[in-house]
């Protein structure tokens, strides 16, 4: 019977966008409806590298917005407040993972607890990202009290770790 199936051009999907990756995620979850409420207003506040962008933007009038925290959004979604980080938290480990961050070095975070990433690799990305763009692993050495080479293992683990969630998701 392999010759009365149609070709398997015919079953291939186009690439979805990141926004509809995640949308299908959150169908697939078990999300109340003010969480849901409160993902899809997460989801549609993703600026095209995959990060939560809460900063007001510029209004027709030429004036500033005023910035968002995700207990704006909480609130309009009729979610608790306290529950808001929580929720976001599930939200960051949709795939890609580190998706909905609010910045680079919460990114990486969250990539490198999914990944079981150690200690030493955790504080290098906490409080050293700094001397890693700038490649002074012996700041980092000193800072931390490890072996320079140990920084070095560490840094290349973490320069694997993707930097930009939507990467794979062009428009």
């Amino acid at each position: 019977g392999f010759e009365e199936l149609p070709p398997i051009e015919q079953n291939l999907t186009k690439p979805s966008n990141l926004r509809d990756h995640l949308l299908w995620q959150l169908q697939m979850s078990d999300f109340v409806d003010n969480e849901r409420q409160f993902a899809l207003l997460v989801i549609g506040n993703l600026d095209e590298k995959g990060y939560l962008d809460l900063k007001g933007g510029e209004r027709p009038d030429g004036t500033k917005g005023t910035d968002l925290t995700i207990e704006d959004l909480a609130e309009e979604a009729g979610l608790d407040p306290e529950d808001a980080p929580e929720v976001l938290k599930i939200i960051q480990r949709f795939d890609p993972v580190g998706v909905a961050a609010r910045d680079l070095p919460e990114c990486l975070r969250i990539q490198a607890e999914v990944g079981g990433f150690d200690e030493i690799e955790l504080k290098i990305i906490d409080e050293h990202l700094h001397n890693v763009e700038r490649r002074n692993f012996g700041a980092i050495a000193k800072a931390l009290k490890i072996e320079l080479e140990d920084v070095y293992e560490a840094v290349q683990e973490i320069q694997k770790l993707e930097s930009v969630p939507a990467r794979n998701f062009a428009e």
